[in-house]
């Protein structure tokens, strides 16, 4: 069985009712056993109906309910233009810098397309040995 239950944060007035309602906002978790396992995890939500309709879910046996979301992985290409915008904008690398990555990621590009590689997730050790041992700088 499993239980829905607040936690507060500290400056919540209603931090002594961990069942509390109304009239606060915290988030709410869940515990309890469900086949014989214990469980206490957050249910990203504030909402008590949702959370209730979630518990429901895990205890009538939905596996979904509990497994995290599969992440999306990213083709090679848009992962490099990423990797590039992050160090252009977010870190404010040197412009040195950036030309070396840039001619870095250019070689990388070309050497997964020699493989036909264009997933970011077929990228192995092997792969990275191989792109290493390919380099002529």
């Amino acid at each position: 069985m499993l239980t829905v239950y607040r936690r507060h944060r500290t400056t919540c007035p209603m931090k002594t009712d961990r069942f509390a309602r109304r009239g606060c906002t915290c988030a709410l978790w869940f515990d309890g056993t469900v086949e014989g396992k214990y469980f206490r995890r957050a249910l990203k939500t504030r909402s008590w109906e949702r959370a209730s309709q979630i518990v429901r879910s895990i205890e009538n046996g939905e596996k979904r309910a509990l497994a995290a979301p599969e992440p999306e992985i990213p083709n090679l290409s848009e992962a490099i233009r990423k990797f590039m915008a992050d160090a252009e904008h977010g870190r404010k690398l040197s412009p040195a810098t950036l030309k070396k990555y840039r001619v870095l990621l250019a070689q990388l590009e070309s050497h997964a397309a020699s493989r036909r590689i264009h997933k970011l997730a077929d990228i192995d050790v092997d792969f990275t040995r191989e792109f290493r041992a390919s380099w002529s700088d």
